[in-house]
């Protein structure tokens, strides 16, 4: 790859797959996603009872967040986008709602499939479209759980956003997930396309107020390595540093 500085990837299957596709190791670099710990942080009790107030959650509901893009395009998002699991999380969702009283909390654009798929099953919801991305601080403060269904994922930034907001995050196998998360302790892992077993993750999570704390707290000491002023030093040391004197400058 004579014509390429430099590859920058947030987790190990990612590079391993560019290695299969014969990207030079010397060339590659793996820095996670990160997060900016000062505007997420965990709210405090009024914070939280407003964002609920704010968003609609129903009194005595337990709110399941999903906050990404996962239609095609950019209208209606009825078409899904497969790789996010769109499908697996309403499947999820549905077998939660057998055990307990679920609202879902929807941001982001095209998420149209999701949404019909939710009112097909009487699912309580809401899809709030937020003009200000610092907004979406709010929207986990509403929140109890927070499911991620993808298939693949370069990161999630919400895997790192709820850990950093205190809300315990269910997730499958994917992107930064297996080298962020510890099943049991600062969240919670299961394979991908397994919707029983992330409805049941997040039923335990939500009825064990031990496991509950213990997530929330672990995974918000956890967080600060993903802090964004350690990431971009990272950046600027492994990647940017190195080129420059590479190059001469």
């Amino acid at each position: 790859m004579p014509s390429v500085a430099g590859v920058v990837t947030s987790n190990r299957i990612m590079e391993r797959r560019l290695l299969e596709w014969r990207v030079p190791r010397s060339r590659l670099h793996v820095i996670p996603l990160g997060v900016d710990t000062a505007v997420f942080i965990p709210p405090s009790g009024a914070e939280r009872a407003a964002a609920r107030r704010a968003f609609g959650v129903p009194e005595g509901s337990v709110c399941v967040g999903s906050f990404q893009k996962d239609g095609e395009g950019w209208g209606s998002g009825l078409d899904p986008k497969w790789i996010k699991g769109p499908d697996v999380f309403v499947d999820a969702v549905a077998r939660l709602a057998r055990e307990l009283p679920v609202f879902v909390l929807l941001t982001g654009p095209a998420r149209g499939y999701v949404k019909g798929r939710l009112d097909a099953l009487r699912i309580v919801n809401a899809h709030r479209q937020l003009d200000d991305y610092r907004a979406i601080v709010s929207a986990y403060h509403a929140l109890d759980v927070y499911l991620i269904t993808s298939r693949e994922e370069g990161g999630p930034l919400a895997l790192v956003e709820g850990m950093a907001t205190k809300v315990p995050v269910v997730a499958t196998s994917v992107g930064m997930v297996p080298e962020v998360l510890r099943h049991g302790e600062n969240g919670m892992m299961t394979a991908s396309e397994d919707s029983s077993a992330l409805a049941d993750c997040a039923a335990r999570v939500l009825t064990d107020d031990a496991l509950w704390r213990r997530i929330v707290d672990r995974a918000h000491e956890d967080v600060r390595q993903f802090d964004w002023k350690l990431l971009a030093r990272r950046h600027l040391d492994e990647v940017y540093i190195p080129l420059l004197k590479e190059l001469g400058r």
